[in-house]
């Protein structure tokens, strides 16, 4: 999967040729924005809330993201990075339209931030999928490099409840 925008329907086997982490394994993935390389590690999906009269189903994507330590003092992230993949089509983040406030309570703050390099830093993105079933979760999810290029895709942990980061 190559230079995919949101909500793109991708043709054939988008998983075909590419390997497949798993999440929630503390491995890590190199992905790079403004020259800055991040170490990225996925710990899973956990199902959240839809804004009142939203119809479907909102999956957030939690993990943890450490930015370079290079003598900055500040690290910056800001575009949409993941996708997931529902039906073999990409959605981005949608998150005005999920109900977020566990995920914040608990610690975690959305993927554009400023933060100080070298600590990690406990992220979310959250996902409306609007036409989602009841027993059918996403097949996967996409990270995408600053020029749409693929940078990893994970099979996904759907978790009980939000964890602590």
């Amino acid at each position: 999967i190559t230079d995919l925008p949101a909500a793109t329907y991708v043709a054939g086997d988008y998983l075909a040729g590419l390997e497949v982490m798993e999440m929630g394994t503390g491995e890590t993935v190199s992905a790079t924005y403004m020259g800055q390389t991040w170490e990225v590690a996925v710990t899973g999906l956990v199902e959240i809330d839809p804004d009142p009269g939203e119809p479907g189903r909102c999956f957030a994507l939690i993990g943890t993201m450490v930015p370079p330590n290079d003598g900055e003092e500040f690290a910056y992230w800001e575009f949409e990075s993941f996708g997931v993949m529902y039906d073999g089509r990409r959605h981005a983040d949608l998150g005005s339209s999920c109900d977020t406030s566990a995920l914040q309570d608990a610690g975690y703050t959305r993927t554009s931030f400023e933060v100080p390099t070298g600590a990690p830093h406990a992220f979310f993105e959250a996902y409306l999928i609007r036409d989602a079933r009841d027993g059918h979760d996403p097949e996967a999810v996409h990270l995408a490099g600053e020029h749409g290029e693929t940078v990893a895709l994970f099979t996904p942990t759907i978790l009980a409840s939000i964890p602590t980061p």
